[in-house]
């Protein structure tokens, strides 16, 4: 349950609740995954209970940070200032395919993560319990980047040594096993979300490593109709997002990588066209700490200081808040914790009703939680789009020429 008891967690309200704000075809869908949830939940309550040690528990918490926003918005820049362009973008592919497709999805079934109690949920993110459970985000980008990054480590044009090689494959298996098993072992996702989600980034990483370097030649060879294309069949993926049954931030994480994926290529194919692009990008030609603390921060200060503007925006549009950025806290600080509910329930005991229990309600109470229905393009929507592609703006583009009139490429 969230902090906020008057709230049940994502997917946990009545089912008469997602009879009336699904479509049939969707209820009937989420209707037939929906015991699948119930049903696996005692054995992940079973085995947490036998697994769980302390020490384990502050490794999978902390692990878990490597599939947050934050970690995104501060080490994909870095790939781009050290001259690995062509890897950092095609990161970026994955990473905003991945966020967007499994937050699709999640958005359609609308299906719950599974019951605490009797799970214990371990995080460091205030904002776990707000989102669907089906299928995991975190497994999707995991399995995506490993599936990319072991492609490119074993391709002919790879410059490591057998050594490094080799070091590097068993740090992105570590990676890939701690993030996945780690959402089985913190309770905050079930064997279906997690099979799911690593065939669906197995899925969007066959598709970059089959055509990612075709669609590159494409939008930042030609003319300004390749990247202006990416941005138009992004905003339409935005618009057929599907509606939530619940307040769930997964259309918020969208917006949020639909912006970067069109600052990238926009910034890519442009940055292309001026004096300072490379054909070939030569590998640590820009890295250093001063130039990735200097851009680091840079990209990071946009983000705050965008709600005055949104936030202005949205009064001078006469619109009522949707609450795009409700949930910023993605990363969360300080040290793992734990929810406060026991895991003494075993098997069978407490995972027959995902029925939340209200209380009569007066009629104001009841108006009070009728919640509109979200405007696709409304201000806040388009601010946030235009805030986050110029973040990616600046990390392609200006970034690398400030670093040339600074003396911090050479």
């Amino acid at each position: 349950m969230n902090k906020d008891k008057s709230q049940p967690d994502a997917g946990l309200r009545s089912l008469t609740h997602y009879q009336r704000r699904l479509p049939p075809w969707r209820h009937w869908m989420r209707q037939k995954t929906l015991p699948l949830v119930r049903w696996e939940t005692p054995y992940l309550a079973w085995l947490q209970e036998r697994m769980r040690t302390p020490t384990l528990d502050t490794w999978f918490a902390i692990s878990a940070n490597l599939g947050t926003h934050t970690f995104y918005m501060i080490m994909l820049p870095i790939l781009f200032w050290c001259g690995h362009s062509q890897f950092g973008r095609g990161t970026v592919h994955l990473l905003a395919s991945g966020v967007f497709f499994s937050g699709f999805i999640k958005d359609l079934l609308c299906l719950p993560r599974p019951l605490s109690p009797p799970l214990q949920r371990i995080t460091m993110s205030g904002s776990a319990a707000l989102e669907y459970g089906f299928p995991s985000t975190h497994s999707t980008n995991a399995v995506s980047v490993v599936v990319y990054a072991m492609h490119n480590l074993n391709s002919a044009a790879s410059a490591f040594s057998p050594t490094s090689k080799a070091a590097l494959q068993f740090l992105l298996f570590i990676y890939g096993t701690s993030i996945v098993l780690g959402r089985l072992y913190c309770g905050m996702h079930g064997f279906l979300d997690v099979v799911a989600g690593c065939l669906l980034g197995a899925l969007l990483g066959f598709i970059q490593c089959s055509y990612g370097a075709a669609i590159d030649a494409y939008v930042l060879s030609g003319g300004i109709q390749g990247p202006l294309l990416v941005a138009l069949v992004v905003l339409v993926l935005v618009r057929i997002h599907p509606e939530p049954a619940d307040s769930c931030p997964c259309f918020d994480d969208s917006v949020a990588f639909a912006g970067v994926m069109i600052g990238v290529e926009l910034g890519g194919w442009h940055f292309g066209k001026t004096r300072f692009g490379l054909p070939d990008p030569i590998p640590g030609s820009i890295c250093s700490t001063v130039a990735s603390a200097l851009g680091t921060t840079k990209v990071i200060i946009p983000t705050p200081t965008s709600n005055p503007i949104r936030q202005q925006s949205q009064r001078s549009a006469n619109r009522s808040p949707l609450r795009l950025d409700e949930y910023k806290n993605m990363m969360g600080t300080g040290s793992p914790t734990c929810e406060k509910n026991g895991i003494n329930a075993f098997p069978g005991a407490a995972a027959h009703s995902l029925d939340y229990p209200y209380k009569s309600q007066n009629e104001e109470e009841m108006f009070s939680m009728i919640t509109k229905p979200r405007v696709r393009y409304d201000v806040e929507v388009v601010t946030k789009l235009i805030v986050y592609s110029g973040i990616a703006w600046l990390a392609v583009e200006v970034n690398p020429i400030l670093f040339h009139f600074l003396g911090l490429d050479r």
